[in-house]
């Protein structure tokens, strides 16, 4: 993985992702009568998705408004894509923005972000 993305103190969709073959079968086990998909990315969506973050939402809702608000303080390297009512995925538009983004607008992020 990237060592600039994993100063950060937080997890990257690829290690959300991530799932042991252990953990996998054991998860299987316990919840059989659940429909389970499982996703295995090749190496370009890895990629991608070492630089993609998952954030949860202080206020449930607020997810669809995230890219306008990130707009309106002038944050525009930043994409964010709502994932339903308190899921937003962080991605940036040019390599290497994120981090510092995230880096700097910490405190910024805290308000909005758990």
């Amino acid at each position: 993985m990237d060592q600039r993305y994993y100063n950060t103190g937080r997890r990257s969709l690829a290690e959300v992702i991530s799932v042991k073959e252990a953990d996998f079968q054991q998860f299987k086990k316990k919840y059989d009568s659940l429909i389970i998909m499982r996703f295995s990315p090749n190496e370009e969506e890895l990629s991608r998705f070492q630089k993609v973050f998952i954030e949860i939402v202080e206020n449930l809702g607020i997810t669809y408004r995230m890219q306008y608000i990130f707009h309106v303080e002038g944050y525009f390297s930043v994409k964010v894509t709502p994932l339903g009512a308190n899921l937003s995925m962080l991605e940036e538009k040019e390599e290497g923005e994120l981090n510092a983004f995230l880096k700097e607008a910490s405190s910024w992020l805290g308000q909005w972000f758990k």
